[in-house]
């Protein structure tokens, strides 16, 4: 059966994209959210969020514990499998995180990344993974495409093989990247969103023949058009290329709306 890649943006700058979705129903996208239908009636939830500078003594939010149990709130209420977050500075924080919603974590610095700690360090912001360890299983983890690393403002993506368990005991497989785009609106900014997209979609291409792979984070631009004033998105490759390639919540990155 024909095998489609999807990618599912969340926002205006933000995105969650799932790619290389095999022959499941379509998606159902919300804002930084996917639904994956499976055989049956499994589903697997995503969601993508930036917890902004999640467990920074010095940034973010003045109050690190009120962050902390918010966030739990809004995990537990949306009762999502699989959730990949960015800005993650403190790793002890995010493993409160996963113990106060009953998840497992991977972060891309954690010893069992292959490569994390070259690129990502402990008091930096971090990509990360979130599961609910009662329906998905941990397979491997590691950080790609780290010879682009400037190019991903020093946030390479944290690619992490899990499977998913379907009613009758058997492993859906699959991968997810996690992954943050460089900010800002400046021109120099925008062409590293695009050399990182451009090397992101090579990287998808030629896993199209394998396991499903979603890849979902903060892209920090739009898809209609950038935030870049007077430029195309610098995901105009993915979007160009519908017949492998689909964003099903496009519908909220009109700027008119």
């Amino acid at each position: 059966m024909e095998r489609r890649l999807y990618l599912v943006a969340a926002a205006a700058t933000t995105a969650a994209m799932t790619a290389c979705a095999p022959d499941e129903a379509p998606l159902e996208a919300h804002l930084g959210s996917a639904a994956i239908a499976l055989e049956g009636d499994r589903v697997l939830d995503v969601v993508s969020w930036n917890i902004e500078w999640f467990g920074a003594q010095e940034r973010g939010p003045w109050d690190d514990e009120l962050q902390l149990d918010t966030a739990a709130e809004v995990i537990t209420r949306t009762d999502g499998d699989v959730w990949g977050v960015q800005e993650i500075v403190s790793g002890r924080q995010f493993s409160r995180l996963a113990d106060a919603v009953g998840y497992e974590s991977v972060l891309a610095d954690d010893d069992l990344v292959e490569e994390g700690g070259d690129y990502y360090s402990p008091d930096e912001q971090k990509v990360g993974l979130l599961y609910d360890a009662r329906r998905v299983r941990l397979r491997s983890a590691a950080v790609v495409l780290g010879a682009y690393n400037r190019d991903f403002a020093g946030r390479p993506p944290l690619e992490v093989r899990l499977a998913f368990r379907r009613d009758d005991g058997s492993d859906w497989r699959f991968t997810v990247l996690v992954v943050h785009m460089k900010a800002d609106a400046a021109v120099a900014s925008y062409d590293r969103r695009a050399r990182a997209a451009r090397v992101l979609k090579d990287y998808l291409d030629d896993r199209a023949d394998t396991e499903p792979v979603l890849v979902i984070g903060d892209w920090n631009d739009d898809l209609d058009t950038s935030q870049t004033r007077g430029w195309i998105s610098p995901y105009a490759p993915f979007v160009d290329d519908a017949d492998r390639y689909l964003f099903p919540t496009e519908v909220f990155s009109p700027r008119d709306l």
